[in-house]
This record gives structure tokens, sequence and C-alpha cells, in this order.
């Protein structure tokens, strides 16, 4: 079983899953009608994440399930409920029907149009097939086995319960490719037979369908779902009145609800929510109104909205953990009444586990040995695919996670934190089976990649165990193997071949002998060590093939950097103090050759403390005279200037510190409790507690390693590291 983007199974009915267009999606969209509204609408919806014609059938099994049966799928012009996996030609197999034709507009199956799940419906295969490439309108003969279809040799009639459906995903269609960066041009016209241009019709019958078959729950579930997978949302679903606007006769009205936002982004129960909006109708006076409910049939609980300089605000009520609200602003100048879109957002629900560090769910060995047991764990997303993903919450070795069937689809740089089961599935470390997602932050930084030889991630490496699930670089690696079945290829620096492994959408087709810098996650499964690449801009042919790189970088104690290089070093450039830059107070005492290659260098350094420090490499050289030119290391050391003891039991949780604060446990008495920073120096201390657990708040202490002393009941110490982030 193939383990890059999986169908998500039976669906855990998570309630943010059921969200519907997040607040200000369609900003700027106000005032709009005519081909303007359409250009706003397309800059909103296009460079969605794209995906593959495969990995489509797995979004289908999500977005169009049966809601009595979550095995199976519901087809498009029959109605019928159908196994989500019974994919084959003819007869009652299952087909993915392009509602726009491909032929209009000759895109295939490729991305992004020819594989756009907006445009892609579960189908009976033999009713795909007498549907064909035909435009849609009204009348014909009634179909044999889609009864409630009709079509001409021409023309096709949906059934009525989808007629607004397939209006919908035409407009989109028409809206979302408007020849961008090669991309095709699609247009909605007001005639038939419109093969093999890039066009459908018929546009006067697709207006009607949409008014006289708005969208259900089926079809708004639809919307939020393939939103979770591309990041992008049909805007005649979430808001049919745009397609009159576009192609009707509607006119966009001078009452403007414009930059909706909320406040606070994400609230917890106990906060009030401020939904603000600028409305205006130019010199007339506006009254508005805000319409909130549970339900999104029934947004009807109303709260006035008070006006300060053209800026409407009203406050919703403390709502409990979890719930989902929906509202809509209805501005007035007295005459007429405008409604914004329909908003929601999810009531936060705050985490009150207890964390463990991804490198204690590693283990540092072969198995988790949390494994089998449901644990929460932070971290920062560093590769993502489909509703599968890596997190990572620190630099290095067995400080990264694969996340699988999350339900979620997250982005590069968000913080999260899931309580998840932890599995060893074919000695790949994941976590599965989400209860608790929860987005803390977004864009931030993703750790620096972890610079390796291409050995260290070879299949049979013990070494490569440790790195599963870490965001990773390997350099100046040749390709030498070419691209073969799963999306599969070799590289090798000199060291020994790793394989690297193209996601199902990446058309990347490596060279042999070409050279390349290649960054991804290591990853396992199919016995195979490999690196997972993320996208396109993961591989880099390198500038530079000759001149000497990092293989690995050591910080072996307080005083002592190790570096081992990927080839020989002419020892004079090697040992020259001035070629080792460092960004900080260490100073360079000593520099020496080690081992019998002279492809390795001890530094003998002071000044070096705990925390993160860099260390710029210029003017190294190899045997034939290839010159390093300012290669930057970034390091991190863990070495304090007191000595640890041991541990005596003592835990402390979370580790590292979230929300500044965290608690020390044993399983006696807990006398008193010191913390030092790295230079030794005390910053807290707590005496006299004679308890078990001690809850310390360490507001207002700067990031970085620090040293927790505990003095047990016995008189006995403990010490452990604090991590600060």
């Amino acid at each position: 079983m193939k383990k890059t983007i999986l169908f998500l199974g039976l669906l855990i009915a998570f309630s943010q899953l059921l969200i519907a267009q997040p607040t200000g999606y369609y900003n700027g969209s106000e005032g709009n009608d005519g081909a303007q509204l359409k250009s706003v609408l397309h800059n909103i919806i296009k460079g969605h994440v794209e995906c593959s014609y495969t990995e489509v059938k797995n979004i289908l099994k999500d977005s169009d399930r049966d809601p009595e049966n979550f095995n199976n799928v519901i087809l498009i012009y029959t109605g019928r409920s159908n196994d989500n996996s019974d994919y084959g030609t003819g007869g009652d197999k299952l087909n993915r029907e392009h509602v726009w034709a491909k032929s209009h507009g000759n895109f295939g199956t490729e991305p992004p149009a020819g594989s756009d799940a907006h445009n892609l419906k579960p189908a009976d295969a033999s009713v795909n097939t007498s549907r064909s490439n035909k435009d849609f309108d009204n009348g014909g003969t009634q179909h044999t086995e889609a009864t409630e279809c009709y079509y001409t040799d021409s023309t096709w009639e949906p059934r009525d319960a989808v007629k607004g459906d397939v209006a919908r995903i035409i407009f989109y269609m028409a809206t979302r490719y408007e020849g961008d960066a090669g991309e095709p041009d699609l247009e909605v016209v007001d005639r038939v037979n419109t093969y093999p241009l890039s066009e459908h019709g018929r546009l006067s019958t697709l207006l009607e369908w949409n008014m006289q078959d708005p969208p259900d729950e089926f079809e708004l579930r639809r919307n939020n779902r393939i939103f979770v997978w591309q990041k992008n949302r049909n805007p005649f679903i979430d808001n049919p009145e745009f397609a009159n606007l576009i192609w009707g006769t509607d006119t966009a009205s001078n009452i403007l609800i414009s930059n909706i936002t909320i406040s606070p982004l994400k609230p917890n129960p106990e906060d009030s929510i401020t939904i603000s909006a600028d409305i205006s109708c130019g010199s007339e006076t506006i009254s508005a109104s805000l319409g909130w409910n549970t339900s999104y049939e029934q947004v009807s609980s109303t709260l006035n909205m008070t006006e300060d300089a053209g800026t409407f605000t009203a406050k919703i009520p403390p709502q409990s953990a979890g719930a989902v609200l929906y509202y809509k602003i209805d501005a007035s100048n007295g005459t007429d009444t405008v409604s914004s879109v329909i908003y929601s957002f999810l009531v936060n629900e705050p985490f009150t586990g207890t964390l463990i560090p991804i490198y204690d769910v590693q283990g540092q060995t072969d198995a988790s040995p949390f494994a089998g047991q449901t644990k929460s764990v932070s971290g920062i997303v560093t590769g993502v695919f489909g509703t599968s993903f890596y997190i990572q919450d620190g630099t290095g070795a067995w400080n990264g996670v694969y996340v699988y069937n999350s339900g979620y689809s997250p982005n590069f740089g968000d913080s999260l934190i899931i309580t998840g089961k932890i599995s060893e599935y074919y000695d790949l470390t994941e976590i599965s089976d989400i209860t608790y997602y929860n987005v803390i932050s977004s864009y931030n930084p993703l750790p620096e990649p972890v610079i390796l030889s291409t050995n260290t991630l070879a299949t049979g490496n013990a070494d490569a165990e440790q790195y599963e699930g870490v965001f990773v670089k390997v350099q100046n690696a040749s390709c030498s193997t070419e691209l073969g079945a799963y999306g599969l290829w070799g590289v090798n620096d000199g060291s020994g071949e790793c394989l690297i492994h193209n996601p199902e959408i990446l058309n990347f087709e490596p060279a042999v002998g070409s050279v390349y810098d290649i960054t991804g996650i290591a990853t396992y499964n199919y016995d195979e060590s490999k690196i997972d690449i993320r996208f396109l801009d993961d591989v880099v042919e390198s500038v530079d093939v000759y001149a000497p790189i990092v293989n690995q970088f050591f910080v072996t104690d307080g005083n002592t950097i190790k570096i081992d290089f990927n080839e020989e070093l002419n020892t004079t450039s090697a040992t020259d103090t001035s070629n080792y830059i460092f960004n900080d107070n260490i100073v360079v005492t000593n520099l020496t050759m080690v081992g019998f290659t002279n492809s390795s260098v001890k530094i003998n350094v002071t000044g070096m403390i705990v925390g993160d420090h860099n260390l710029i490499i210029d003017g190294v050289e190899d045997l034939e005279g290839n010159i390093m030119d300012n290669v930057s290391v970034d390091f991190h050391s863990d070495y304090t200037l007191i000595d640890e003891i041991n541990n005596i039991d003592t835990k402390i949780y979370p580790n590292p510190v979230i929300n500044n604060s965290f608690t020390v446990t044993n399983s006696k008495n807990i006398k008193s409790v010191e913390i030092f920073n790295s230079l030794g120096q005390i910053v807290y201390i707590s005496l006299a507690i004679n308890k078990k657990n001690v809850n310390v708040d360490f507001t207002n202490h700067n990031k970085g390693v620090y040293l927790v002393k505990v003095t047990l009941e016995d008189n006995s110490l403990s010490t452990n590291k604090l991590f600060v982030k």
C-alpha cells in the first residue's frame, strides 16, 4: 500500500471539517460585476494546490461520499450510491466525469485543469459514455439508465437534483481558467455544438439551473472538502448570485460591504467575537445587522451593528468549544438591502493534555516506545501531501514524524498541536487517527534542513532511521539512476546511493549524470529509505560540483566541534583558523586534522554557550584546489556550564515549554526546584514545596536551554534539561 496521498478512510466527524468559507475570503469582490467581478474571483481562486488525476479518486471518496455509507460515493447523473473504489470501463463501473468536458479545451487529465477536483464527479461509466462531451441544455430523449436525464446528439440534461451543481461547476471552470501561464482559457457561451473549442454551453440554461437548484448540504460539504485539499473554493457555491452578476442582467449594488474581519482570529470559548466591516452607500445613511447561527441554513439570530466612521461592528457572545458559527451581514439604505456571503469560524478547543517531544516519540530506536498509544505532539509543518504531512519540533535527528490521513491539509510553516495514535507502519513511525488538531500559528519559518551524505540515507544504512520524518538536504549529488517506477530515482555524492521520490503530481525527470542539491523529507516505505521531494524547487542543479561540502557537523562538548567533509582536504587550508568565522563570541583556539583520510577537522573553541550559532567556512580547499566559498553552517549547542547528574524519575512537561509554564513531577515529594541558565546562573527557585507535582510559571525568560535542579524528600538530587522555544 503506497503511503503518499491516500484515501481518508472512514472519516472522523471533526467539526472543523464542516466549516464554510473563511472570513474575508471574498474581500475585494464587493461592488463589482461583469468582467471585473470575474477577474477578481479568478485572482482569488487561481493557483490552487494541484493534485494528480489518480489522487482525485481519493478526494472524491471524501468530497462525494454517501452520507449514509462512507464506503460509497453518490454518482452525479444516476444518483446511485456506489462502491467508492470500483473504478473501471463500461457497465456500472466508476468513472471520473469531467463536467467541463476535457475535449473542450484539450486539457486532458493533466493538472491543473485536467485534475481539478471541483470539475470532477463520480459517474456511472456507461452513463458517462452517453454524456460524452455534449453541451448542457434542456430536452431530448430519456436515458435508459439515468432515467432522470435527457439527451440529444449535442446536449445533455442532468437530473433536477444536480442541475445547479453542474451549472456552478461550469461557472467555476470559466472563472478559474483564463489562460494564465499556459493554462487553458475557458469560456461559457450561450450556444451548443461548441466542441472542440475551449467553450461550454448553453449559458442561458445554466443560469436558469443555478437559480432553480440552489446549493444543498451535499454540495456545500463538497466545496468545503475540496477546499481542504486544493486550498481554493467554488465561488458560485458560496454565493450563487455571482453568476448573474457576471453573465446575467444583475448589476452590483451601490451599497458596499467590504473588508469583513473577525477578532480574535481563533476565538476561545470565553471570547466574545467581534465581526467588523466597512459599509458605505455614497452619502446615504446606512444601517446594518449581523445574522448568525450554528446552522448554515438558519443564519437568523440578529445583532444590530454599531458604526464608527463607516466601520460597523457587532459582537457575538462567547460560544462553546468546537462550535461552528455561520454569519452574514445585512446592510440597508432604507430602500434596498444587501447581504454579504455567509462566512463561518470555529471556536477553538483549547489544548488541555500533555505534550511530548517528537524526539521521545521516535525514541532513538527502530520502533517508537509509544507504539499503540495515543499521544499529543506539537511541531512545524515541513511537508504536505494531501491530508498526510510531516511535522518537526527541532533541528536534527529524531525530531520529525509523519502524520497519516489526518483529515486536514495544513500549510507549510503552520505550528500545530495534534493528538493521535502512534504506530509503526512497516518500520515507519507515524501518527494517525487524529482526535485533536489545532493550528497555533501560521507562516513560521521551517527548521533548517539537516545536510547529510547520500550514503547516510542509503537503504540498509542503520543511520537513516534517525532521520525519518526530518527535513534534510543532500548536496552535489549526481543522478545515478534514471526516473523509474513509482517516481523513484537515485543520486550519489560519492559516498553511496540514496533514492529520491517524486510525488505523483510532480513531472520532474532528472538527467543521469547531472548534479543536484536536493531538499525534502527523509522517509521510509516499501523497505526503502528515500527523500520525499515536495515541489520542483526542492531540486536545484548544483552551481559548484567540485568544492568540498560539509557531510556531518558535531558539537562534541562545550569546547570542541568536529566537521566531516565529503572529500580529502588540503591540510594547510583546512587548519587555517582564518577560514572559520563564527557569528558570535566563539573563538577558535586550535585546529587539527583527525582520522586517516584528511577529510575531518577538529576545532577547539572558547566562548560557546547553549544556543544557536553560525559558522562561515571560506577558503578551505580540496586536493585539486577547489575552494569553499562562504559556506554557511547553522548549528546548535546544548552544552551548559553545569554538569547533569541524573533525572531520578523526574519528568518535565511540556518540554519544550508551551505557553510559558510547565510542571515538574516525581514519585517522591519534591523539596525544592532551582533553574539555571546556560552560564550557570540561577534564574528561578522555589523552596519547601513537599509535594509530587510542581507547577512553574516561567514567564519573561529567554529562549534557550536551561537546567532544572530538583531536590527530593530524601535529599537526592535530579537534573533535567529544559527547552524554552
